[in-house]
């Protein structure tokens, strides 16, 4: 896979709480030309649809497969992805999330992410994940003329 700048700037600031996880506090969707925005995926198993609902680490894997499956199939690439929500039925769960999450977009710039803890999900999941993907305009791959203004602690 050809590696190329992210489609975003992670935000860290001084004067917010550090994330408590593999994630940005915030981004900023840079030199956008096309968006991905990926509905809700389960865990799943290819190809006959069926649900796994097994251990935890694995049906993060199968859900953070899928998203990677329709980035790529859209010709977007994991360092597109901006942004990630996690419903999880049991947030008991939270380390190993973060654990196959970390893996996942490893050596890339995390994307923003929510977390979020859930009644129930469809077919009885434990986790489901949806995702947005920001695509950079061929024409504006150049850096900006003026960046944004720093922050009081430098931190932009």
């Amino acid at each position: 896979m050809v590696r190329r700048a992210a489609a975003h700037q992670t935000i860290a600031s001084r004067k917010v709480p550090r994330p408590t996880g593999p994630y940005a506090q915030a981004i900023v969707a840079q030199r956008v030309g096309d968006l991905l925005v990926i509905s809700e995926q389960l865990p799943l198993e290819v190809p006959h649809g069926t649900l796994f609902s097994g251990a935890i680490k694995r049906q993060v894997e199968l859900v953070l497969g899928h998203l990677r499956n329709l980035v790529l199939d859209a010709r977007f690439t994991l360092a597109d992805v901006v942004k990630v929500t996690l419903y999880l039925t049991d947030l008991k769960n939270e380390a190993a999330v973060d654990a196959a999450y970390q893996a996942f977009f490893a050596g890339l710039p995390p994307p923003a992410r929510t977390m979020v803890e859930v009644s129930g999900l469809r077919g009885g999941a434990g986790v489901a994940a949806e995702a947005w993907a920001v695509r950079q305009a061929a024409a504006a791959a150049a850096p900006a003329e003026n960046p944004p203004p720093e922050d009081e602690e430098g931190m932009y």
